[in-house]
């Protein structure tokens, strides 16, 4: 994928739009290195929109892995630490 296609949806992950930022996901996931989607989706485990959060949650559980796991491992949210165990 181009930097420049890259680099919107690194932008629409802060877009106001909540259903902008569940599909920004998405799409860095498919767009990106697993390492970088990785990192981006760890990023979005904080949002305010639970599908954001929801969608981020399973693209770190498809990368795996023990970042995987320590990302999800000390999350406030009890139900996100309780997905790092599935």
């Amino acid at each position: 994928m181009p930097d420049g296609v890259r680099q919107n949806c690194f932008k629409a992950l802060s877009d106001e739009d909540p259903w902008v930022r569940f599909f920004a996901v998405k799409s860095v996931a498919a767009a990106c290195e697993s390492d970088m989607s990785s990192k981006r989706s760890r990023e979005m485990l904080n949002d305010r929109y639970v599908p954001v959060i929801m969608a981020a949650i399973d693209i770190i559980r498809e990368i795996g892995g023990r970042e995987a796991f320590e990302s999800l491992s000390p999350h406030e949210n009890m139900k996100i630490r309780m997905s790092a165990r599935k």
